[in-house]
């Protein structure tokens, strides 16, 4: 197996949509324009205190991806703000280490759409009990000749933290 999601997906991966996979495969370089929203108030604080990207109507989003058996990077810039997540396998699960958040997600794929559930969170080391553990609905798939993905993060009592969505070209780096 070549990478993180391979390892996690088994067979599975290779039935992921061409743009999905390869995104998802060895040194990749994702480009295109985004939509960033924040939620209330209270989400406001929370993302400019977990490092979450500006509401934005429209923003240029540059991903450069690296895929390996053990981990993937994700360095995400929209437009001059940089946000950085590493990617580590955890048995059948893939843990997203975004600073001091950690999030234990399950892979999944119907139809070529690769699709990401929250198990478990922990902030600072300490595990987040599930009823006030952040809801997260990830999806990754292609339409037409584009990457499309959709990010939304909720909270319970607060609602939508923050979501971003939009199309993007794959490039793969050699």
């Amino acid at each position: 197996m070549s990478n993180l999601f391979e390892e996690c997906l088994g067979d599975k991966f290779n039935k992921l949509a061409p743009l999905v996979r390869q995104a998802h495969t060895g040194s990749t370089r994702l480009v295109g324009d985004v939509i960033v929203e924040r939620g209330n108030l209270m989400a406001q604080l929370i993302c400019n205190l977990f490092g979450m990207p500006p509401s934005t109507p429209k923003c240029r989003l540059v991903v450069l991806g690296a895929h390996t058996a053990e981990s993937m990077t994700w360095d995400r810039h929209f437009d001059n703000y940089a946000m950085n997540s590493l990617f580590v396998k955890d048995g059948d699960y893939v843990v997203e280490r975004l600073g001091p958040i950690h999030m234990k997600m399950a892979l999944d794929v119907t139809d070529g759409i690769l699709t990401y559930a929250l198990a478990k969170t922990r902030v600072f080391g300490i595990p987040i009990p599930a009823f006030l553990s952040p809801r997260v609905t990830a999806v990754e798939q292609q339409v037409e000749n584009k990457y499309r993905f959709s990010v939304i993060v909720a909270m319970p009592l607060i609602g939508k933290l923050v979501s971003y969505q939009g199309d993007m070209q794959v490039e793969t780096i050699a």
